[in-house]
């Protein structure tokens, strides 16, 4: 849930998807997708063929929001 809040506050979505996976491993897999209005998918599901791009800065933009919002949850 840090991590959508986080997603939330950077990028300002319509709404987030969550896809949550536990497959064969013993873990938990979860992409989270941050929704706009006129996004490729608007209207139904995200398909298994959806591709999104992210720069090194915008992932190096969110692991440091991330990272900080962990920092202050443990004050």
């Amino acid at each position: 849930m840090l991590a959508a809040r986080v997603l939330a506050g950077l990028f300002e979505p319509t709404k987030m998807n969550y896809e949550v996976h536990g497959n064969t491993v013993p873990h938990l897999h979860m992409h989270l997708y941050p929704r706009f209005e006129n996004d490729p998918y608007q209207g139904g599901p995200i398909s298994g063929s959806a591709r999104f791009i992210r720069t090194p800065d915008e992932i190096a933009r969110i692991g440091q929001a991330i990272t900080s919002a962990r920092s202050e949850v443990a004050q």
